[in-house]
């Protein structure tokens, strides 16, 4: 899993505020709608770091590694 490759157009991708956090995921606001969504954090996750960059993979919302808190 650490050496996959995530295929996303930018377009799809978001950098968005989490509102909560725990081991394993994290609760953001879908952009598009602003519901709640929880997404699985990736595997590079910065426990500090207060953002997080989505991407909209196969119809739900994904933690994209390598992206986050930029």
């Amino acid at each position: 899993m650490e050496k996959s490759t995530v295929v996303c157009p930018l377009a799809e991708q978001h950098l968005v505020e989490v509102m909560n956090r725990d081991s394993s995921a994290a609760e953001v606001m879908d952009p598009n709608d602003y519901r709640m969504v929880t997404v699985a954090l990736p595997y590079d996750d910065d426990k500090q770091s207060s953002r997080l960059r989505i991407g909209f993979i196969d119809g739900a919302w994904l933690a994209l590694p390598g992206a986050a808190g930029e």
